[in-house]
């Protein structure tokens, strides 16, 4: 949806997930009822190549976020790495630290503070993941339900 809280149109949507969330949101964790609701409003509003359009996208979607998981990953092992060799080999971390007590606080705080950013962040990429492919399931149960030559007369 675009900032005036206004459908947006078909021709005008850029983001697919965001298009199809003005039909319903959330319809990975929907009742079998209400995606049905879901279902027959995309089937009334669009005819069957635009079903495609949409499903190629949220696929597209699925792919891209799936195929940049490594990114995510490697920066964490990057940052373990720099941290145990840091810890290890040099004592230039700790300088101003006196009690090594005080060490292994700002050790630990550290380690934390990178366990909530990668908690937050698979959390958050497990829900656009869940969100995605339950949008693909009903788009392909939209075109399974539509035959192969539909026509609207109501355009």
């Amino acid at each position: 949806m675009n900032k005036t809280n206004s459908k947006t149109s078909f021709d005008d949507a850029t983001n697919a997930r965001l298009y199809l969330q003005q039909f319903g949101e959330n319809m990975h964790r929907a009742k079998f009822s209400e995606q049905e609701k879901f279902k027959e409003k995309i089937k009334k509003k669009h005819d069957r190549k635009q079903i495609k359009m949409l499903l190629g996208r949220v696929e597209d979607m699925l792919d891209n976020k799936k195929s940049l998981n490594y990114a995510f990953t490697a920066f964490f092992v990057i940052l373990a790495f720099i941290t145990g060799n840091q810890i290890k080999f040099s004592e230039s971390l700790f300088k101003y630290i006196e009690e090594i007590s005080y060490q292994f606080i700002a050790v630990y705080l550290g380690a934390v503070l990178v366990l909530t950013v990668w908690t937050i962040r698979t959390y958050r990429d497990k829900a656009l993941l869940e969100e995605l492919n339950g949008y693909k399931r009903l788009l392909q149960e939209c075109l399974d339900e539509i035959p192969d030559r539909s026509f609207k007369l109501d355009k």
